[in-house]
Parts: C-alpha cells; structure tokens; sequence
C-alpha cells in the first residue's frame, strides 16, 4: 500500500503541471517554432528544443509504463489475497455445515 501511495503524484506538483497560463504560453510558443520548422530554412536551436522534448516525452511514457507494471503487480496481489479468502471463507462456510449437521455446533 505504502508504493501505491508513492506512486500517486504530490497535489502541489499537480498543480505546477497544470498552470493554464503556462501550458497556453508553451503551446503558443510550439505553434511559432513549428511553423518555422515547416519553412526552407529551419533553426538549429528549435530542432535541438524539439529533440530534447521527444526525449522527455520517451522518459514520461518509460515512467508511466514502469507505473502501470506496478499497478498490475498490485492488483495481481490483490486478486491472490481475495482468492485466498474466498477459499478460506469456504472451508469455515464447509465445516459450519458439518458441525450444523453433527449437531456439534454449540449455540448461544
């Protein structure tokens, strides 16, 4: 439980990735480089920018697919667990029965 909680992003860092003026100042900002990437002469600072944030979203994705592993890992356990509990409600639910039908069961 503890790594599900580690996996689970800060609300301040939240809040950071989500900053609307920042994300509409970014996106304007692609909008001028592409169009200069589109023309006859093309910048080799803005292939470089456009290069390092290719790099960035292969890190991004890497992180996700790592914390969708976990993720699977964490429910596979769980399913166990539950299996697990399902056979041992059954075995009490089995010898409820036996013990009822004995008449060995002591009741209240």
């Amino acid at each position: 439980m503890e790594d599900m909680v580690e996996i689970l992003p800060k609300p301040e860092d939240v809040k950071k990735k989500f900053d609307k003026d920042e994300i509409r100042a970014n996106l304007a900002q692609w909008k001028i480089d592409g169009l200069k990437l589109m023309g006859k002469n093309v910048d080799a600072q803005i292939v470089s920018k456009f290069m390092e944030e290719c790099g960035k979203l292969i890190n991004a994705v890497s992180l996700e697919m790592k914390n969708v592993e976990k993720m699977e890992s964490f429910i596979n356990a769980l399913d166990g667990s539950i299996k697990t509990l399902e056979d041992k409600q059954q075995e009490l639910d089995e010898q409820h029965d036996y013990l009822k039908d004995e008449h060995l069961l002591i009741k209240d």
